[in-house]
């Protein structure tokens, strides 16, 4: 992952007026109300399809309606499941369809070995 180029907001908000922030947080919000309206279709990390390495496990990113295949799901890149050695483990990083069941399952299988 690359960190974007820029000033980071915690530096900039102090000198931003009240309509600046305003403008901000509903820009924020609208965003959370877009992701919230189209749900992924399982549980896992986004990737672009060209980079996630063959014979991966992949999920349409937004399910079975997903007509757009710009994103698919693919393993998590959650820091639990690499932290303190667990990158060299075999375990089920996902994704996971939206089962309960399978993710509680992957996340158990890592705390076992915790």
């Amino acid at each position: 992952m690359e960190k974007a180029a820029g000033s980071s907001l915690a530096q900039i908000w102090p000198r931003l007026s009240n309509e600046e922030k305003r403008e901000i947080i509903q820009a924020m919000v609208s965003f959370d109300v877009k992701m919230l309206n189209h749900p992924l279709g399982g549980i896992g990390s986004l990737y672009y399809p060209r980079d996630i390495p063959s014979g991966t496990n992949q999920l349409p990113a937004l399910g079975m309606n997903d007509a757009c295949g710009r994103w698919v799901l693919g393993p998590t890149t959650d820091r639990r499941f690499f932290d303190d050695g667990r990158g060299e483990l075999s375990l089920d990083r996902g994704p996971c369809k939206f089962c309960i069941l399978s993710y509680l399952h992957s996340h158990l299988n890592l705390t076992e070995i915790s």
